[in-house]
Formats: C-alpha cells, structure tokens, sequence
C-alpha cells in the first residue's frame, strides 16, 4: 500500500478540514485495533511464575493514543537487564532462597538478564498491525 498527500498551502485548512470530514474513524479504529494486537502478542510471552505479572497486563485508548502496560509494579525489572547492584534494608531485609530463611542489613544482587517481552511482542506485532491498517484503511475509503 503507498499513500500519497500533497498539500496545498495556498488552502491549507480547507483541504485539511475535507482530509479530517472524510475518514473521520480512521485514525481511532487503527490505534484500537493496533492496540489490541500488541495486547494479544504481549500476553503470551510474559514469563510466568505466580502469573501476577501476567494478569496485570492492561490496555487503554483515548482518541488517537493507545497504551498496554503491566499494572504489577516489576515488569520493567522482568523485561530489561539489571545491572549487580546492592539492595538495603530499611532496617533489615527478610527473603527466603533455597527454602532457607534469611534475615540482612543488605545484600549484594547479582543483577538479571530481562526478558525482553515488550520487544518480542512488537516484533510479533509489525506484520498484523499493518496488515490491519490496510484492511481499515481500504475500507475506509470504500465507502
């Protein structure tokens, strides 16, 4: 598909406002629609070990924006790499490993390797959402 807008400035908001009268839907449907598909992609490839994160996942759209996060509080931890860093206690730290409990003024983390699920869920999503983009769009201006 190629799209092809010349503008024309001696007219500018006259041909603008006719742009906007004519596909008026457009612009929302896409971001809803895209939204749900990176909703659907990201779903699936989210590690899980209680299936809190998971089930935190939400998404949201207002106008021409749309948003899918996780409501959990540690999904950027899960997602990204973090670098050994020290965790202090506030006084002290209690956490079991191992089946042991253990009980520290500070530990010394050794950092994790992220997961890179909002990555993989992009990447899954590229071909749908364009594919869907065409469908509304040539729709659109079908009618």
């Amino acid at each position: 598909m190629s799209l092809r807008i010349d503008l024309d400035t001696t007219q500018y908001d006259v041909k603008m406002n006719i742009f906007r009268s004519e596909l008026p839907p457009f612009p929302e449907k896409a971001v809803r629609s895209a939204t749900g598909i990176i909703e659907e992609n990201l779903i699936p490839v989210i590690p899980v070990k209680t299936g809190t994160l998971k089930g935190s996942v939400r998404k949201s759209v207002i106008g021409k924006t749309g948003k899918v996060e996780t409501t959990a509080g540690y999904g950027l931890y899960v997602d990204e790499d973090t670098k050994a860093h020290k965790i202090t206690g506030n006084p002290l730290l209690a956490f079991q490993w191992r089946g042991k409990l253990f009980i520290r003024h500070s530990v010394n983390h050794p950092g994790t390797k992220g997961q890179q699920f909002r990555r993989q869920a992009l990447d899954n999503s590229r071909i749908p959402i364009l594919n869907e983009i065409t469908r509304i769009y040539n729709t659109e201006l079908a009618k």
